[in-house]
């Protein structure tokens, strides 16, 4: 019998196979080894479902909540600016699809704004001015650089 104990098996599937995995382990937990116990088996989700899981968390989280929704910085009112005649239907279990949109479109405008407000600092009044001042390659790895020390979070984040 092999020494399983430094080893392990990642399994990937849907949630119908986690739980099929599961089963199995559960009926061989009696098993007089770890190796018959399928102890080095482990189950992980695939990115689909992972991917459903975050959207509906964010739903839950952000547009849920009544209270959640009354600040100006809130993702409702990003959903005001973006599509304005479906705030009613964001504020009440959307679906997937209408969030992964949702979540890709508000991204994507707010990276922009980063980037809106980084060039500002360089003075130029808009994304398009400083797209025409043609920068270096050099010039945009510093911005991006900058962009990433200044607007994503670090191991500092707990102690703000």
């Amino acid at each position: 019998m092999p020494d399983i104990s430094e080893y392990v098996v990642l399994f990937h599937g849907d949630l119908g196979t986690g739980e099929q995995l599961q089963a199995v382990q559960q009926c061989c937990s009696i098993e007089g080894s770890p190796w018959n116990c399928f102890q080095h088996v482990i189950f992980c989700p695939g990115l689909f479902h992972l991917n459903m899981a975050s959207v509906d968390a964010i739903w839950q989280t952000f547009l849920q909540l009544s209270a959640a929704r009354e600040d100006k910085m809130s993702l409702m009112h990003d959903i005001g600016v973006l599509q304005p005649c479906e705030t009613g239907i964001y504020g009440s279990k959307p679906g997937f699809r209408r969030m992964h949109q949702l979540i890709t479109y508000d991204g994507i405008c707010q990276r922009l704004d980063c980037w809106r407000v980084e060039v500002r600092k360089l003075n130029h009044d808009s994304l398009e001015a400083f797209a025409l001042s043609e920068p270096s390659f050099n010039d945009l790895k510093t911005i991006t650089n900058r962009l990433a020390r200044d607007y994503i979070t670090n191991h500092q984040l707990c102690q703000m």
